[in-house]
């Protein structure tokens, strides 16, 4: 089990939103050069995605904070159980990603193929923002605190030295 501050982690959760959040402008950007611009049937632009983009980032504070609280209240509870592993991070990462994944394609009306392209494209848009965000917090989470290991390291290599210069003399 891994110990650590409720700072610590309230700064780790809102650093793996923001790291949420970057994955999905990069996605966002990558998926943007790979489409065609929307036209309706008369040849006219619909802007449609410009206003889905508009909304999404009129939410996107509270969205930021809901996911904010949503990971440090994991966290918390994982610590609690003394479950806050590397491990435990990946599994509700991936129960996440396919739960999240199933609600979004069970609503496909067009059969079980379109279903299932629409799961594993989901499901992996998800592992990918998620897994993200549980790897950003727990190298913020995680890091080691170098003020503290600093004199343990310098007592570390002291100790190592005069080890050595004392199984020179015996030989």
């Amino acid at each position: 089990m891994v110990q650590g501050t409720k700072r610590r982690f309230l700064l780790a959760s809102i650093a793996a939103s923001g790291a949420f959040f970057v994955v999905a402008f990069i996605i966002g950007l990558v998926s943007s050069w790979f489409e065609m611009p929307y036209m309706r049937p008369d040849s006219t632009p619909d802007n449609a995605p410009i206003r889905a983009a508009g909304i999404l980032i009129m939410l996107s504070p509270l969205i930021f904070v809901l996911l904010t609280a949503l990971v440090f209240f994991t966290t918390l509870s994982l610590q609690s159980i003394r479950r806050l592993t590397p491990r435990a991070s990946l599994t509700v990462v991936v129960l996440a990603s396919v739960g999240i994944a199933v609600l979004m394609a069970s609503g496909r009306p067009f059969g079980w193929k379109d279903m299932l392209y629409y799961f594993c494209g989901f499901a992996v848009i998800n592992f990918l923002l998620l897994g993200s965000a549980a790897w950003t917090w727990w190298k913020v989470a995680m890091r080691p605190n170098r003020a503290a290991h600093s004199d343990a390291r310098e007592a570390s290599h002291l100790l190592s030295s005069s080890q050595s210069r004392a199984g020179g003399r015996e030989r």
